[in-house]
């Protein structure tokens, strides 16, 4: 009977051990946050001026996209000139496009605020005031003069300007009181996501990506109306927070913003894609690229292109493939090989 006795214990013993071993397999990678920021760009030059010349970001690299990658995975024809440029501080890259195919229209042009897609990327700036003045007489436009508040959600003082770069790409500038440098700029602070529902971008973070959720509440009414471009509505605004391991540096915090009021894709609209100038997808870098395919593919996510080979100078030959995420948005998922 005692031996019975254990051996049953051993086997519900081995059984909880596989069934652990099969919940800890099935947990999603946990990625290390957004690696590359994709930005088409009509013409590269210019892109360089506004992020060099006022942003101070330096060119890391510069190469050649062959067509055949170009057309698997971004869907456009023809060879694609790039630069890749960064901060001091963040690892997380801006790497712009220009196509061989020109674009006739921005990302953004004809959309809301509230419509579903990558808003802008943040920086902490220096003398907010002297970088208005600086872009305004450079021929940059904003969606408003530098603006205080003191946030809700951390007590802070700061002020805040929304840029219009080349192509249309928001630039948000960001002063926060009781931190100070001596560059015009120190780091990007996040990336913005609008979506439908927090709900649908937790499910893509957290689901697809392993990301932590660790910021979510709503915004004070009238708050930062003026910077998002709806004050004088009464549209509310819910925010989060995603971060991943940090594993590859110090990644760009994202930020998502769930609007009251509804609105529509501007990738599935065809605002938001590689033809158009502007922001359109996020790269993260991944272990194991058919292990993520395979959670999206489970969870709806579509592919955009093909899977194929490219090479990024500074980041090397990558395994890649563009998901529609969460409303339709365009991620870059990529494997170093």
């Amino acid at each position: 009977m005692k031996l019975l006795k254990r051996l049953g214990l051993l086997t519900l013993c081995l059984m909880l051990g596989i069934c652990g071993a099969a919940a800890e397999e099935a947990a999603p990678e946990k990625l290390s946050g957004i690696d590359m920021i994709l930005i088409s760009a009509s013409d590269l030059e210019d892109s360089l001026n506004f992020f060099v010349n006022h942003m101070e970001l330096n060119v890391v690299a510069r190469g050649t996209l062959d067509a055949q990658a170009c057309k698997a995975i971004y869907g456009m024809e023809g060879e694609a000139q790039y630069a890749v440029v960064m901060n001091n501080v963040n690892c997380t890259k801006l790497v712009f496009i220009e196509f061989a195919q020109k674009p006739t229209k921005t990302t953004r042009d004809g959309y809301h605020a509230w419509d579903y897609g990558y808003f802008d990327v943040a920086w902490r700036c220096n003398d907010i005031d002297a970088i208005y003045e600086e872009l305004t007489a450079d021929g940059y436009s904003f969606e408003c003069e530098p603006f205080s508040y003191t946030t809700s959600w951390s007590g802070n003082a700061v002020a805040e300007c929304v840029a219009y770069g080349p192509d249309g790409v928001p630039t948000t500038m960001i002063l926060k009181t009781n931190q100070e440098f001596d560059t015009k700029f120190y780091n990007m602070v996040d990336a913005v996501l609008v979506v439908d529902s927090m709900e649908s971008a937790v499910d893509f973070y957290t689901g697809v990506m392993g990301m932590d959720l660790i910021y979510d509440e709503p915004v004070e009414k009238g708050l930062v109306d003026r910077v998002l471009g709806i004050e004088g509505t009464d549209i509310t605004v819910r925010m989060g927070y995603f971060q991943g391991t940090g594993e590859n540096g110090k990644s760009t915090l994202i930020e998502i913003l769930d609007y009251s009021e509804d609105g529509v894709s501007m990738t599935e609209t065809g605002g938001s894609v590689p033809s158009n100038g502007g922001m359109f997808a996020h790269a993260f870098e991944t272990k194991d690229l058919d292990a993520l395919l395979a959670r999206c593919a489970e969870k709806g996510y579509e592919t955009y292109g093909e899977r194929a080979t490219m090479t990024l100078e500074t980041v090397g030959t990558i395994d890649t493939v563009i998901v529609k995420g969460v409303n339709g948005t365009l991620y870059q998922f990529y494997q170093v090989k």
